[in-house]
């Protein structure tokens, strides 16, 4: 299993002879539903790890690696303690970062949403982690960007040393990055480490310690103890009612209403750059800039000083975070051929045009006993609008129950500016 994930390597801390911080590990996401001592023990079987680390959150994750590499009795995620360092002194959990480490070794770690991402957990030479950085830095939209002091300035990435993030006297010392889950080697004669605790409480209701996998009789006791847990999720998940996916999407008029205001106040021309366009989604109001012929970065930079420059000193972009409403709920959808007669009937009054496109519904999730629940009793349309006028015109003649707002985009040129708002429209 060597080829998925770097090779693990520790940095040695001052004092603490018995373990240290491991990288390298690979990440995945734990199902819904699922506890992490049990999805442990189905990757365990699977594949060639037995030992990792439980992330709780929004959606649960678990670092993996195999012990055989690495010893020391108390190991720490370099990358889960950094996540949560860079999530308390920035507040952002989108990042990239590289440093290096005291002993010099050069870690690299991606992370968005708050997941360390699968391959955003490397260490190799400093070469390699440049090559890395740069790399992901180009090709997508990070909220920061940190790298450390000895390579310089640059207008796409802050400086700071990896060990004013991590207190590597002290291991930090945060049990939240401790590696906490092990499959015991049978040809090790030391006692295994206790299970985490989140299986102690599963399984025992309390939080003892005990040696895991010590002997074949508790092996069954606990795959019997998950199963009958898994039975009972199963049951549950039978009978739970899954919510229609217009509920979890914002109220449209507000939506549209406050992606034209944070895009209006991205200027036409700043500093001599030329505002190529801007779009705003659910997550991010992005505006791009070009400069201008005779203009530098000095010039934008005196009218907005925290646009970022990409690596051809070309291009600028400057993000804004949008407050958007709470989902809309309660919405009662119309018969499809209503609904479509009546979008294509309110454009044409106004001299614009609409693109319908009808879509069919996802196909529904499979229980967890392998049967099917009977088919949506709803349909979808991709709609999409292009023009000259205020987008909030169009959305006050569009709404409707069902109706939804995906994203709202600007395009400007030779001065002219032309809106486009993309959408999603459900009728039963």
């Amino acid at each position: 299993m060597s080829e998925i994930h770097s090779e693990l390597h520790i940095a040695p801390i001052d004092g603490i002879k018995s373990g240290g911080f491991i990288s390298g590990l690979f990440w995945q996401t734990i199902p819904e539903g699922a506890s992490s001592s049990e999805e442990f023990v189905r990757v365990h079987e699977e594949l060639d790890f037995n030992a990792g680390i439980s992330r709780d959150g929004d959606i649960k994750q678990l670092g993996l690696f195999s012990r055989k590499r690495v010893k020391g009795e108390h190991l720490y995620s370099l990358a889960a303690t950094v996540v949560s360092a860079v999530a308390e002194r920035f507040n952002e959990t989108t990042f990239l970062f590289t440093g290096k480490t005291p002993s010099g070794q050069w870690v690299y770690i991606s992370c968005r949403d708050g997941l360390i991402l699968p391959n955003g957990d490397f260490s190799g030479t400093e070469e390699e982690v440049s090559s890395k950085f740069t790399a992901d830095l180009s090709v997508h939209n990070w909220s920061l960007a940190l790298m450390p002091p000895e390579w310089g300035e640059s207008d796409d990435a802050s400086t700071i040393a990896l060990d004013s993030l991590v207190d590597f006297t002290k291991l930090g010392l945060d049990k939240r990055n401790k590696i906490d889950l092990y499959i015991r080697d049978p040809a090790d004669t030391r006692k295994a480490i206790a299970l985490s605790f989140t299986a102690a409480v599963l399984i025992l209701g309390s939080y003892l310690g005990y040696d895991y996998w010590s002997n074949t009789q508790f092996a069954a006791k606990l795959a019997a103890q998950l199963d009958a847990e898994r039975q009972a999720r199963i049951a549950l998940q039978m009978n739970q009612v899954i919510p229609p996916p217009w509920e979890s999407m914002s109220e449209p008029l507000g939506f549209v209403s406050e992606c034209v205001k944070q895009i209006s106040t991205l200027s036409i021309n700043a500093g001599g750059w030329e505002l190529e366009g801007a779009f705003c989604d659910r997550n991010s109001a992005i505006g791009t800039w070009n400069r201008g012929k005779n203009n530098t970065i000095a010039h934008l930079k005196a009218v907005m000083p925290d646009a970022k420059i990409n690596l051809l000193g070309g291009q600028a972009s400057y993000t804004i975070i949008p407050t958007h409403e709470a989902p809309k709920l309660g919405d009662t959808l119309e018969p499809r051929q209503a609904v479509s007669s009546s979008m294509l009937n309110s454009m044409q009054q106004i001299g614009e045009s609409i693109a319908l496109v009808l879509m069919p519904p996802p196909p529904p999730q499979a229980r967890p006993d392998g049967t099917f629940p009977p088919p949506w009793d709803w349909v979808v349309y991709n709609w999409t609008v292009s023009t000259h006028l205020d987008p909030n015109i169009i959305l006050n003649l569009l709404n409707r129950d069902g109706l939804r707002v995906k994203r709202v985009s600007l395009a400007v040129k030779e001065g002219l500016t032309v809106w486009t708002i993309e959408g999603i429209q459900y009728a039963s």
